[in-house]
């Protein structure tokens, strides 16, 4: 007797992507992670503006005003105090990345288990770091080359962090699982993508209107609305990922095809 095996690679349903998606991302930990990274997003922001503030004060040697772009949501600290609570925030929210990607992928709705909060964490962060920039990096030398392999890029690679947060696998080795895990589903991934880009793209039209209007107001009401509106639709996105990864990964195992005797 003898059992015949293959890789059956399926297909990526999309609908059942984006309702899944938004069924693990409108939960009570998906509310907690949204009030997270407002939390946690706008103390970067605060910084980042403030360091950056001061970069461009320091470069003015003319004596003219600082645009006020730079000085929303600003405060006044020592350069070095500013870039240290940037690269806290910085840690912060990719600390936040990986327990939400646990969290969606694990399907917790209530609760977050403590394995998801503490496990192999500074490891995993480094990995999500260095991986990081090797996407990246894969992404525009291929775009610079010619847009499709950039673009190929950016698909095949699209779970990498994924791997990484819910693995502990290393940057490298989830870069290769993640291309063979979407390997025969590059164009499906690229309309899901593209949906979720039409959706961005129609708050983003509702978002200048609205900032347009609260600017009248203060440009920090523009701000708080901008973070309000697309806060949620990352974590709804990274919702969408969790359940396309999750489609993938438990679909397209080996199976036994054959038997004979």
């Amino acid at each position: 007797m003898y059992y015949t095996l293959f890789a059956l690679h399926v297909s990526l349903d999309i609908s059942k992507s984006i309702t899944g998606g938004i069924s693990r991302a409108a939960t009570r930990n998906g509310a907690i992670l949204i009030a997270a990274y407002a939390i946690v997003g706008l103390g970067w922001q605060v910084a980042f503006n403030s360091l950056l503030n001061q970069l461009v004060s320091g470069l003015n040697t003319s004596g003219a005003a600082v645009s006020s772009s730079t000085t929303i949501l600003s405060v006044d600290l020592p350069m070095s105090v500013l870039a240290v609570l940037a690269f806290v925030f910085l840690i912060l929210l990719q600390y936040l990345a990986l327990v939400a990607t646990r969290v969606f992928v694990g399907g917790y709705e209530r609760s977050i288990p403590n394995d998801v909060l503490t496990r192999n964490i500074p490891l995993a962060i480094v990995n999500l770091f260095v991986g990081g920039i090797v996407y990246t990096a894969l992404f525009v030398i291929g775009s610079f080359v010619f847009l499709i392999p950039g673009v190929i890029a950016y698909l095949a690679f699209v779970f990498m962090t994924f791997y990484i947060a819910v693995e502990d696998e290393n940057f490298i080795a989830a870069l290769s699982d993640s291309w063979s895990l979407t390997r025969g589903n590059w164009i499906r991934l690229l309309l899901l993508f593209v949906i979720l880009f039409v959706i961005a793209f129609a708050l983003g039209i509702v978002l200048v209107i609205m900032s347009f209007a609260l600017s009248f107001l203060s440009q920090m009401a523009s701000a708080l609305f901008s973070a309000l509106v697309f806060i949620p639709l990352s974590v709804l996105s990274l919702g969408v990922l969790a359940e396309a990864f999750i489609q993938l990964r438990n679909e397209d195992s080996p199976v036994a095809s054959s038997e004979a005797i």
